[in-house]
């Protein structure tokens, strides 16, 4: 952990130790040792892209039926191709290994490890996508229908007062993790697919949007 090495110039010991033997309202009353408090624990949790390519495995080969108001019905299909896009692997446009293959060889490579975690994460543009990668875990969240994921949006770009790519965007699910926003996008071409996953500090892809009810999403193994 390379903000450590400073941290522990500051604190006079492995901050791994000091933050674990600090007590809560020493952290509540401290601020700077509750921002290294805070990023110790998103480093902790956070995802390489080899991890998020073996999550991805357990959304392969399963289609996810939607059922919504007002007789709504569509379903989405995960394939090897889709991963490439739903990381934004394409931002990271100075790492060689990455050009002229095609996103289902680039996942497979990342399966197997010959495109490594290392290789990724000293990209100059991984801070594009790194949080993407962090919050991947919730991807099949995402996915599970329960009280807290009943809702889906029916996205209208021109209700964005900003310019974005999500042109052939059709709905999105989302849900609130702490301060920050994660949404699958969910396009449109011939037939809809997942399409993107979009990690923002805020509500600016769903306010103003229409909500659907989710009904029910059922799983059918392909």
């Amino acid at each position: 952990m390379s903000w450590c090495r400073g941290a522990e110039r500051v604190f006079g010991e492995p901050i791994y130790n000091y933050v674990l033997k600090a007590k809560k309202p020493y952290f509540k009353s401290n601020k700077a040792l509750r921002y290294i408090w805070s990023a110790f624990i998103r480093e902790e949790n956070m995802n390489t892209i080899s991890e998020c390519a073996k999550l991805y495995q357990t959304l392969l080969g399963k289609e996810y039926i939607f059922t919504l108001e007002n007789n709504i019905n569509f379903s989405i299909y995960f394939s090897t191709s889709n991963f490439y896009h739903l990381l934004g692997l394409e931002k990271l446009s100075d790492i060689t290994q990455l050009k002229g293959k095609k996103p289902n060889q680039i996942y497979k490579q990342i399966l197997s490890g010959r495109i490594t975690d290392g290789l990724i994460s000293n990209s100059k543009y991984y801070h594009l996508i790194e949080s993407r990668i962090q919050y991947f875990e919730t991807l099949p969240n995402l996915l599970n229908f329960d009280r807290s994921n009943k809702i889906i949006i029916d996205f209208d770009l021109n209700k964005l007062d900003f310019k974005t790519k999500l042109k052939f965007t059709k709905y999105i699910l989302y849900k609130r993790s702490n301060t920050d926003y994660v949404h699958l996008t969910i396009g449109s071409k011939n037939k809809l697919y997942p399409e993107t996953f979009i990690v923002e500090n805020g509500s600016t892809y769903v306010s103003g949007q229409t909500m659907l009810d989710i009904l029910s999403i059922n799983v059918i193994e392909r």
